[in-house]
Parts: C-alpha cells; sequence; structure tokens
C-alpha cells in the first residue's frame, strides 16, 4: 500500500487477504485493531473500528458485595473514547437475578460492577459499543 499515492481518509483493500485499511496522518492503518488479554479471572476485547468502539467481557470475576466493581488496568484510547457514560447489563451465571453492568466513562475507564442488593462473585460475560466520530 506504501506505493499508492493517497490523501488522509482514503481506503483501501489488500486482494491476498481483504484486509481493509485507512490513510490517516500520512500512513495506512487497519480499519479494526483488536485488544484482547487476560482480565480479573476472565478476559477483555476492545475493538477499535473506523466509526465504532465495542468493548466485550468474558467470564470475569468481581466481589460479592452489592457495590463491589473492578476497573481494567488500563483505558480505552482518548479518540475511541465516549462523549458520555456507556453502559449495558450483563449475564451473570449464577441463575438468580443478580445485576451487574458494564460501564465505560469518557475518561475511557472500564469497569464492571454489581449493581446494589444482593452482589454475586460468579462469572459475568456481556458487552457494550458506541459510535465514533472519523477523524477524517
Amino acid at each position: 500500500l506504501n506505493t499508492i499515492a493517497a490523501m488522509d481518509g482514503q481506503e483501501a483493500v489488500t486482494i491476498a487477504d481483504n484486509a481493509h485499511y485507512v490513510r490517516n496522518n500520512g500512513a495506512w492503518k487497519p480499519v479494526f485493531e483488536t485488544v484482547h488479554e487476560s482480565w480479573s479471572g476472565g478476559s477483555i476485547t476492545v475493538i477499535y473500528g473506523e466509526s465504532s468502539c465495542a468493548v466485550q467481557v468474558s467470564s470475569v470475576r468481581i466481589g460479592s458485595g452489592s457495590w463491589d466493581s473492578a476497573q481494567w488496568g488500563k483505558t480505552i484510547r482518548e479518540e475511541y473514547r465516549p462523549k458520555y457514560e456507556m453502559s449495558n447489563p450483563l449475564m451473570v451465571a449464577n441463575g438468580s437475578s443478580t445485576t451487574g453492568f458494564l460501564v465505560v466513562t469518557p475518561r475511557g475507564v472500564v469497569g464492571v460492577k454489581n449493581m446494589g442488593s444482593s452482589g454475586s462473585d460468579d462469572t459475568r460475560s456481556g458487552s457494550v459499543c458506541w459510535p465514533v466520530q472519523r477523524p477524517y
């Protein structure tokens, strides 16, 4: 791709592997980038997309207190952070109605939390996504 003269915002697809790229700040960058790592007994996946960002947590554990929570040790990249807090309920693997939430703040902090009443230290999974303004 580096042999192609292009302006920022121009998109290209490589035929060999159908990978999508966009020109940004004079360089070709993948349209999607995925970060996957272990977190809190389970895993977290962050997908940085061309015009969206998504966070998926799988089998994450926190304490059993009513308001216990855990924060991911990293933050969402600044240009992908939501303008307002984004949240979504999580499935809690305990067979009851204990509620957990996945929250992403405008500062890029990702957290999983119990939401009152009786908490649960069982695993929880879920996702949240939001639109991102394209830089070009």
